[in-house]
């Protein structure tokens, strides 16, 4: 269904053919009915409605399909005139001429209708139009903005115009056209063409002595149009800048329709009243069916929300960057402003605020901002360095909080031959695949009364930091432990072994993936630990028969994870040749993997000589991240002014809510080296 609150709507809804005349074409554009608009429901139009309508379906434009974000001079097509209602059709019937740069479109596609041949298009006249409604009932067309011919009209109506065909026979007549002897068939000439007799002859040398002086009018009258055209761009744009209570989206409407063309001062006029018309019905409860780009004045709720927005220094909403609101002295003017609480007893009235009529509640004001500010401090906290885990991990979203059964890759490691007349063998997909379980972890936060009249503003600023930064550790935390429980080896997964181990993979549980060698200052251990990671079969099922016969995986790790204590060691083994000492690496006489790998800390991973080699996870998805209602943590309300805790305990609580759930979906993304 469209929404109500909008004020603009095309209807791909009127098919009709149209009826072939000396100057273009007659076009059924409208009867009385149901249409169906390309966003969606039914609106009924009357006869009455239509009939009223009548002055609005002059000098409408004709374009080749619709564009809502402004009709383009390239898709012109013509121009409809003399709308009349025709009672034997039940609608308005206009006459179409052709003009502009898609005429010969509306031509060709009119020739294919009127044409004695089949299969014809699919093709139809639909207007766009502003109107107003209850219901499914249309109350009244406010504006023709123009009428488009398009492709598969949604309209289905068996009363099409009958098609006309002229005579082949029609005999041409001499017309005098500015000076010039030229044939056209009756009934085509041109306007103000003169019949060409013996008598009318002399009129051709008399219009070809005046073509001189036709040329100096012709030029003058040129200058005067380019004049006409900057005054009418010039009203144009003074006139949007006064239109104050209409949205920008509206005034972008607007101007489109008129930029870089002439008007009528009552063209323009009439189209900015009917969007004034149309916003004042929305606002006044009416329903306005429109476009979904048009949006209203901002509310007292955005006016409070920016402001406490730039209070706690979190982003506003999109759109309202610009908005001039008044700024919060601190979080108890901010609280006095919305409640009028002044003797700070926890009793508030809204409607006794500043802000008159709005709904919002000051938790929630303060909700909505640290939510905001939450996700600013998220992505500043990653841009320090906290966001290690980000690129390793794989994160999906679920819509509830059952168990997750992560799936293997590779489990389809080459599709087997089918002999002909044989039969197909199933491919298992996601093996045995690992199962995490959800957790939820949160609390709350308590602004209490006392808080509010010390004006604590830090302690509420603060307080998005301190979740951003403690959600971004704890998952950092989680997937650490991946790799650290166990002393080392890991959890265990669902085929008997632990995640890392040194067992042969033919085995079941074996991974054949852990290692004891220091890493070096070469490229010697780390080149055994790509080889083996490279050669590690897919895994195909954990089954006899199966394990280890997957084809290599071959790819290299791409990450290079550990604690701090070889931090630096690895920046000096793995940096770029440009940005360290080439000598400080002896050559070793086997490939160089300087720059190709990116090494990451871990600050949970505490053992200073363990290193995780890592696969990137678009390649082989090792770290599964499960997430319900996001990645990051919500606050959410755990009650408003009038809740209990407000009353008995001069207490406002935000409560704040994280759900998440961490496991392994390929263990062959991994190769972990346990140093003694």
């Amino acid at each position: 269904m469209p929404n109500p609150r909008n004020n603009e709507i095309q209807f791909t809804a009127f098919q009709s053919q149209p009826i072939k005349t000396a100057e273009g074409y007659k076009v059924l554009v409208i009867h009385a009915g149901t249409a169906r608009p390309i966003t969606g429901g039914a609106f009924h139009f009357s006869k009455e409605v239509l009939q009223n309508s009548l002055k609005y379906w002059n000098a409408v434009h004709c374009f080749t399909d619709h564009n809502i974000y402004g009709e383009s001079v390239h898709a012109l097509a013509g121009v409809f005139s003399n709308p009349v209602w025709d009672e034997e059709m039940q609608g308005i019937v206009a006459d179409l001429r052709p003009t502009g740069e898609s005429a010969d479109v509306l031509r060709m596609y009119a020739q294919e209708m009127l044409g004695s041949h089949d299969p014809k298009p699919s093709i139809g006249f639909s207007p766009v139009i502003i109107f107003t409604a209850e219901a499914e009932e249309v109350t009244s067309i406010i504006r023709v903005r123009s009428t488009d011919l398009v492709i598969d009209p949604a309209f289905e109506n068996a009363n099409f115009i009958s098609m006309f065909k002229r005579s082949n026979q029609t005999m041409k007549k001499k017309y005098i056209v500015n000076g010039v002897v030229s044939e056209y068939e009756e009934g085509t000439q041109p306007q103000g063409a003169i019949l060409h007799t013996p008598e009318t002859e002399t009129i051709t040398s008399q219009m070809q002595q005046i073509t001189g002086a036709q040329a100096v009018i012709d030029q003058a009258v040129q200058g005067a149009q380019q004049m006409h055209l900057q005054a009418c761009q010039n009203l144009l744009t003074s006139t949007l800048d006064a239109q104050i209570e209409l949205p920008e989206e509206a005034k972008t409407l607007i101007l489109n329709r008129f930029q870089g063309r002439t008007f009528k001062v009552e063209e323009l006029t009439q189209e900015v009243n009917a969007f004034k018309s149309a916003f004042s019905k929305q606002n006044a409860g009416a329903g306005i069916v429109g476009v979904p780009q048009i949006s209203g004045m901002f509310s007292s709720e955005d006016q409070l929300q920016a402001a406490m927005d730039d209070l706690l220094d979190a982003p506003r909403d999109k759109g309202s960057e610009n908005l001039k609101v008044h700024k919060f002295g601190g979080i108890k003017d901010a609280y006095l402003t919305m409640t009028r609480d002044f003797n700070f007893v926890g009793d508030v009235d809204v409607t006794l605020g500043r802000f008159q009529g709005t709904t919002a509640t000051f938790p929630n004001i303060v909700k909505n901002a640290l939510n905001k500010a939450i996700a600013k401090h998220w992505a500043q906290y990653g841009e320090a360095g906290y966001n290690w885990w980000e690129k390793i991990t794989t994160v999906e979203s679920f819509e509830s909080l059952n168990d997750i059964t992560w799936l293997r890759l590779g489990t389809i490691s080459g599709l087997p031959v089918v002999a002909e007349g044989g039969e197909y063998t199933e491919l298992k997909i996601g093996d045995n695949g690992e199962v995490s379980t959800f957790y939820k972890y949160g609390g709350y936060l308590s602004f209490t009364l006392e808080a509010l009249d010390r004006d604590d503003t830090k302690r509420f600023r603060a307080a998005a930091r301190e979740l951003a930064i403690a959600a971004r550790r704890g998952i950092s935390e989680q997937i650490s432990y991946l790799f650290t429980q166990a002393n080392g080896a890991g959890p265990t997964l669902a085929d008997g072994g632990a995640l890392f181990n040194a067992t042969a993979v033919t085995t079941a549980g074996g991974h054949a993936n852990l290692r004891t060698t220091a890493l070096g200052t070469d490229y010697t251990e780390w080149n055994v630990i790509a080889a083996a990671m490279y050669n590690q079969p897919m895994l195909v099922a954990n089954e006899t028969g199966y394990r280890g016969t997957g084809k290599k995986q071959a790819i290299d790790p791409k990450f290079f994870l550990s604690g701090r204590g070889l931090r630096d060691q690895a920046r000096a083994l793995f940096g770029p040749r440009w940005a360290q000492n080439v000598e400080a690496i002896p050559p070793t006489g086997g490939p160089s993997w300087a720059g190709e790998i990116e090494v990451l800390t871990s600050p949970d991973m505490t053992d200073a000589n363990d290193f995780v080699a890592i696969i990137d996870p678009m390649l082989v998805p090792g770290v599964m991240l499960g997430t319900r209602f996001g990645l990051l943590p919500e606050i959410i309300l755990a009650g408003d002014q009038n809740a209990p805790a407000m009353f008995s305990n001069d207490d406002s609580r935000l409560k704040v809510r994280h759900f998440l759930a961490t496991g392994i979906g390929n263990w062959t993304a991994f190769h972990k080296s346990n140093v003694a």
